[in-house]
């Protein structure tokens, strides 16, 4: 990264041995603390996050701010497990019984008492042929990285044929096949490595548009 770009944009890094995994949610002060607690370390564990913990963000006026966290090793993952954190903290509350709503909530239907503003229980939703955000964002990535590899390659198969050029003028006739074998394959690889580029490019570039 250009030094300039560092210094006028804050810009985080990912450790590849892991990184924190956090979620917050909102809660009304009549639940207890405990319960609340479990939930969220249940929620932490079915996504895989290692050595889980809870702590009270926030006292409000009106409810409490919890965060849920964890570490998480799989860093290609983050942006799944981000989201799936938040769907397990939904599951596991309203599995038990605790509403999230929020505390400015007001509604001037007439309810059962006894009734309760959470979802009914249902099957999970699979989601069948999606991909995950991580792999477009690896593959984009990985895409450009090929592509600045091909840039470079062919910007020093021109000097090598150059090279090769000026050195077929002042070979003898006993070097002349091999220099000549030579220019052929730089050719060949020129040729190749051009019409790679001109796929990676169209690729990035529809992408992009989308």
């Amino acid at each position: 990264m250009p030094n300039l770009f560092l210094v006028s944009n804050p810009y985080r890094v990912v450790r590849a041995s892991g990184t924190i995994i956090s979620a917050t949610v909102s809660l009304g002060y009549d639940t207890p603390r405990g319960r609340i607690e479990e939930c969220l370390l249940q929620a932490a564990r079915s996504v895989g996050l290692e050595e889980p913990f809870v702590q009270v963000a926030d006292l409000g006026d009106f409810s409490v701010t919890y965060q849920i966290a964890g570490l998480f090793t799989e860093v290609k993952q983050t942006v799944t497990c981000r989201s799936n954190l938040r769907k397990h903290v939904m599951d596991a509350l309203h599995r038990v019984g605790i509403e999230i709503v929020s505390p400015t909530f007001m509604s001037t239907r007439t309810l059962d008492p006894h009734s309760h503003i959470r979802p009914t229980r249902a099957q999970p939703v699979a989601e069948k042929g999606a991909r995950p955000p991580e792999a477009i964002m690896f593959d984009k990535a990985e895409e450009a990285e090929s592509l600045e590899n091909i840039r470079d390659r062919l910007a020093k198969i021109e000097t090598e044929l150059a090279d090769a050029e000026a050195g077929l003028k002042a070979a003898d006739d006993n070097h002349k096949t091999v220099v000549e074998r030579e220019l052929e394959a730089l050719n060949q690889e020129r040729e190749r490595l051009t019409r790679d580029q001109k796929i990676l490019e169209d690729l990035i570039e529809n992408d992009g548009k989308d």
